[in-house]
């Protein structure tokens, strides 16, 4: 990239604003950068006894994991944690999930893997889920749906899992 093309491109990307961003810039600037992501890893007791996970489904269009199963999480925006906290991560994961009742989100972890998209800064969470999602769908532990695009997924819900068995003493 010449001198001038860089400036050209610095001048452009001093029009976007901080926070939501059109999905093509958003798609060229993370793959630059490691983003910071906040999960959930929702859980629930199943009437047998059995703990289980529930998973939402990406969209059939998505441009990166079409219809895949994934953790509910975001990407940390400029302004989410202008307070201190992750509580507007928090507020918009649990709309992702359909605005189901659970308990408060009890940090897990934090650690770093690549995706397709870019790198990941990943802070996970897990909570129980109180009642029926409207979004979503239950796993049991030995039976997620990870395929090729989420299979490091499969030890975060291993280790939330551990994390909220001893917390809840079952």
């Amino acid at each position: 990239m010449s001198g001038n093309d860089q400036q050209q491109l610095v001048d452009l990307l001093k029009q976007v604003e901080p926070g939501f961003i059109p999905h093509d810039i958003f798609v060229q600037v993370m793959r630059l950068v490691t983003s910071n992501v906040v999960e959930w890893v929702p859980f629930r007791w199943a009437g047998d006894g059995t703990l289980q996970v529930l998973l939402v489904q990406r969209d059939a269009d998505d441009e990166f994991w079409p219809n895949a199963y994934h953790l509910p999480g975001v990407v940390v925006r400029p302004g989410d944690t202008a307070d201190g906290t992750l509580n507007t991560c928090f507020e918009r994961i649990h709309t992702e999930i359909g605005g189901v009742h659970t308990t408060d989100p009890a940090f897990v972890f934090v650690h770093q893997r690549k995706s397709i998209r870019c790198w990941e800064s990943v802070q996970v969470h897990y909570v129980e889920v109180q009642d029926d999602p409207v979004v979503g769908q239950f796993f049991a532990l030995d039976d997620l749906p990870f395929d090729e695009y989420f299979p490091e997924q499969i030890e975060t819900v291993r280790v939330a899992a551990q994390a909220f068995r001893d917390a809840t003493g079952r």
